[in-house]
């Protein structure tokens, strides 16, 4: 049986080496080129932040310090426990309370997607 990560480079590769998919012609979709933009799209500079509701804060800064690397940095003395990291170009937060998870058929997760140069590196580094 293949690990998780080992599989995860297997789709990467399976991904990477497929062929583009034709342009939509779907006129409802938000970035249709004849759609008149509305909102702060036009003034939105980048995303400054993504914050993640986890249940143990130790524990997940520890992951994301520990296993992903990312630099944990200040945080404000706010009311509730949590930890701040950036990634570069995006600070995480980790806020604590109590994760919604969907159950059943309805299995719907909150992730962060992360993209590397070194794949190959991957399975070597976790």
């Amino acid at each position: 049986r293949l690990s998780i990560v080992q599989r995860a480079v297997e789709l990467y590769q399976k991904h990477d080496s497929m062929p583009d998919a034709a342009p939509r012609t779907d006129s409802s979709l938000r970035w249709d080129k004849d759609r008149v933009r509305r909102g702060l799209g036009e003034v939105i500079h980048k995303v400054n932040h993504i914050a993640i509701i986890v249940s143990d804060v130790g524990k997940s800064a520890a992951f994301y310090a520990e296993v992903l690397g990312l630099q944990q940095i200040r945080r404000p003395d706010f009311d509730r426990h949590g930890a701040w990291f950036t990634c570069g170009n995006v600070e995480l937060h980790l806020i604590k309370g109590e994760p919604v998870v969907h159950s059943g058929k309805d299995l719907i997760v909150g992730h962060i997607s992360l993209e590397t140069y070194q794949i190959d590196r991957v399975p070597h580094i976790l």
